[in-house]
């Protein structure tokens, strides 16, 4: 058997050398765009969690177990005025609401609702408390600063990757646009049939369409604005104009596209506030299905264009299908 040279063993070790410090350098500009996106939340948003009704949803066969809980947190804090109302359906799940007074000294409120959203029974219920209990950051202000950042995103990528955006597909854009279209239904009825499977199994999953249908209802054209057009934009240029170009360079493409794509689902955890591991988990199994489609398209057609275009349609068509299951 032949035993690797030195310069075999070399090669290797560079290659794994300039995959780590490419990792690194990507997951660098991961940290600056969360911080920045974590700080634009926090300046926008403002929590109303006092005087709020809060809902949530529990198995029925948890129903002894959140009970204890009620009691146990009843004692623990000063919530005389506020109430804790429990209903039974003919579902699988009763729903638990929480009509919260005014705060105490103490601040009991607020820690009870830090309790509550970590209970592991107790699944947040956006339909009925979500926008009572958050001033949603989807406001003037918050697009206002969210188109800045794309902007200054831009300008950043198109100083320093722009250069390296030729497209390699001689297709027209109507075929381009056309098989985009297709890969982003195709995908959409995979992710409707790994949903249907799962309920098929008794995995009941709440995905974080509901908090995305309260703040279309409350304000469709930012929602609209921001969901369809501005993030599709930022985020394309980021994780794969920025950071799946860093391993392109390297000739590092599957390396690249699965670790952009665990960065970029890890990123949408924000969007889960509240919910449940199970559900957070799905929502990272569909957004990585996502990013490795966006991926495969900007590595067709090596323009920015494509998957941005991708992106905004899928949204869309998930704000659609959004739309079409509420009513």
């Amino acid at each position: 058997m032949n035993q690797p040279t030195n310069q075999e063993i070399y090669s290797k070790n560079t290659k794994l050398t300039h995959c780590l410090k490419t990792a690194w350098q990507s997951f660098g500009y991961f940290m600056l765009y969360f911080i920045a996106v974590s700080l634009m939340a926090l300046l926008t948003t403002s929590f109303k969690f006092y005087t709020a009704e809060t809902g949530f949803h529990y198995k029925k066969e948890d129903q002894a177990a959140v009970e204890a809980f009620i009691n146990e947190a009843q004692q623990k804090y000063n919530l005389s005025d506020s109430e804790f109302i429990i209903r039974e359906t003919n579902g699988k799940y009763n729903t638990l609401k929480v009509k919260l007074a005014k705060p105490t000294p103490e601040h009991d409120n607020e820690l009870l609702i830090y309790d509550l959203h970590n209970n592991e029974l107790l699944i947040f219920d956006y339909y009925d408390s979500y926008i009572l209990n958050q001033q949603s950051s989807m406001s003037l202000k918050f697009i206002g600063l969210y188109a800045l950042m794309t902007l200054l995103v831009f300008i950043f990528w198109r100083k320093k990757f722009g250069h390296i955006n030729a497209s390699s597909s001689s297709a027209s854009w109507q075929r381009t646009l056309l098989s985009i279209t297709i890969w982003v239904v195709g995908l959409i009825i995979v992710l409707q049939i790994y949903s249907w499977l799962l309920y098929f199994l008794g995995i009941e999953i709440k995905p974080d369409m509901m908090q995305l249908r309260n703040m279309f209802s409350s304000q469709p054209v930012y929602y609209l604005i921001m969901v369809v057009i501005l993030a599709p934009i930022q985020e394309e240029l980021v994780f794969r104009g920025i950071m799946l170009r860093l391993f392109i360079k390297q000739k590092q493409i599957l390396i690249g596209t699965l670790w952009t794509s665990a960065l970029f689902a890890a990123l949408h955890q924000l969007q889960l506030i509240g919910q449940s591991l199970t559900d957070r988990i799905h929502n990272f199994v569909f957004i990585f299905a996502l990013s490795l489609l966006l991926s495969h398209i900007y590595l067709k057609h090596r323009h920015i264009a494509a998957p941005i275009f991708a992106h905004a349609l899928f949204n869309l068509l998930m704000t659609a299908l959004m739309l079409a299951f509420a009513t």
